[in-house]
């Protein structure tokens, strides 16, 4: 099963690079891109109950709004747009504290370190229920 992906990284070499991955690695080609999770947002907000089911690949280092911010902003939508999303944290940390973080929020699905495992992600998703 193909799902549209969502990915938001404020490097845009970042972006680039996932976007290829995800494409050329036949995961998906419907993928949407945001620089800042705060647009990112708005656009769930707006679209987030109509869309099919999407993954959320997030960066967890980013200035104005870092992964776990989005993550609380993102509690707050409604619960049908909620379910229409898996969120997958993104990070090159290898710092305990942040792992544990990360596995406390009930908005998230897992945490996936950097750079992408395009057949690490295939074997993910593939458990996703929707």
């Amino acid at each position: 099963m193909s799902f549209p992906f969502i990915v938001i990284d404020d490097n845009p070499v970042d972006l680039m690079i996932i976007e290829k991955l995800l494409s050329i690695g036949g995961v998906s080609q419907n993928i949407r891109k945001f620089s800042k999770g705060t647009e990112a947002l708005v656009y769930i907000d707006e679209h987030g109950s109509v869309v099919e089911h999407t993954v959320i690949l997030l960066d967890m280092m980013m200035p104005e709004m870092d992964g776990f911010a989005f993550l609380d902003q993102f509690e707050a939508l409604p619960t049908e747009t909620k379910r229409k999303y898996s969120i997958y944290m993104l990070s090159s940390s290898i710092d305990p504290k942040d792992i544990s973080r990360a596995g406390q929020n009930v908005n998230l699905n897992g945490f996936i370190n950097k750079p992408l495992d395009v057949e690490a992600l295939k074997a993910t998703i593939a458990t996703l229920e929707v």
